[in-house]
């Protein structure tokens, strides 16, 4: 990406201000419905997934936010199965490395040993099991199920929130509407935005009408999106914090690059969708990734400028850049690859 591109594209937003803000403050109330409703509802999802394999059954009040750690080393009923180490969350920060390095040996033993508040040895899975501080007083009563030789399971405890069906619900809800509505916004807020960077002048209520038209196309495109970034979080929770062993980061790590690479087939569809209404998905979704590594540097260049304009719009609570300044810099990044284009066909 030239610097040219991006002078063109601050005193774009520069003229636009006005009219961008204003846009913005139309996805304020739907976005506002999804993070409420995540905020809300997130922490029940974290606590599910982290009650898969290791429970709480009981721990003094004064350890609100912990680690609980456990070792599968493997055995038969009655052996040594595992150790479980409880650390304060700074502590468990400083030993993180030893936990995924391999050996399991008598010097790691007591280097975790030394940093852990409290350590219990397991014989039984499926039993209660007590954790004990180094005087031999008891801290916490834990509940493991059966987890395989060589795995860490670590769990981020806090004192939780009590469970309420109702309001779990009614927050649920929150956040869909919250999706569904911002969903079916963004295809109208990126024809605005595009026509604004191609010069078109519109009346402000022609973004309405362009929400109309796009709702439908738009809304599905946004929730496979966010499907994909969902799966994508869990899948690296799960195999960072709850499944860790010696290939779990690798693991976490080819999620990461997949949701790099969804991003490239997604990050020009909605420009797209706008030069070719009429056009299906699935079609639009090729064309994005023909795009994206036809102009590969261009595409990067592309995307960590869009992060940081992502990263702008949480601090400005959504209102700059915004959604749709954000969807005008792509606008403006896809007319100058359509430039290039236009330049080889002359040639």
């Amino acid at each position: 990406m030239t610097r040219m591109s991006l002078i063109k594209y601050f005193y774009f937003f520069k003229y636009n201000i006005s009219r961008l803000l204003s846009l913005n403050l139309i996805s304020i109330i739907p976005l506002g419905m999804m993070v409420l409703g995540l905020i809300n509802t997130l922490p029940f999802i974290i606590d599910y997934f982290n009650s898969m394999n290791v429970a709480i059954l009981d721990i003094k009040p004064e350890y609100n936010r912990v680690v609980f750690v456990v070792i599968a080393k493997g055995g038969e009923k009655g052996d040594k199965l595992a150790d479980l180490y409880l650390f304060k969350t700074k502590d468990f920060n400083s030993v993180r490395r030893y936990f995924f390095i391999p050996p399991y040996d008598k010097n790691k033993v007591d280097i975790l040993s030394r940093k852990a508040i409290g350590k219990a040895t397991v014989t039984f899975f499926g039993e209660p099991v007590v954790v004990k501080s180094r005087s031999g007083k008891p801290i916490a009563t834990v509940w493991l199920s059966k987890i395989g030789k060589g795995t860490i399971e670590v769990m981020n405890y806090r004192k939780r929130k009590e469970w309420n069906q109702v309001s779990f619900a009614k927050n649920t809800i929150l956040f869909l509407l919250g999706l569904i509505l911002l969903g079916g916004m963004l295809g109208g807020l990126s024809e605005y935005g595009q026509r604004m960077v191609y010069h078109e002048a519109r009346k402000f209520g022609y973004v309405f009408k362009a929400i109309r038209k796009h709702f439908v196309k738009s809304l599905v495109i946004s929730i496979f999106l966010f499907i994909i970034i969902f799966a994508v979080a869990a899948n690296i929770y799960f195999y960072v914090f709850l499944f860790s062993n010696d290939v779990s980061v690798f693991v976490a790590a080819l999620n990461l690059w997949m949701l790099v690479f969804f991003m490239f087939i997604l990050l020009w569809v909605f420009p797209l969708m706008v030069i070719n209404s009429d056009e299906s998905i699935w079609r639009l979704m090729r064309k994005s990734l023909f795009l994206s590594f036809d102009n590969f540097e261009y595409t990067v260049d592309v995307l960590m400028t869009m992060i940081l304009l992502i990263v702008v719009t949480v601090l400005t609570a959504g209102l700059l850049p915004g959604i749709t300044g954000i969807f005008s810099f792509l606008s403006n990044s896809l007319k100058e690859i359509s430039a290039r284009y236009s330049k080889l066909d002359t040639a």
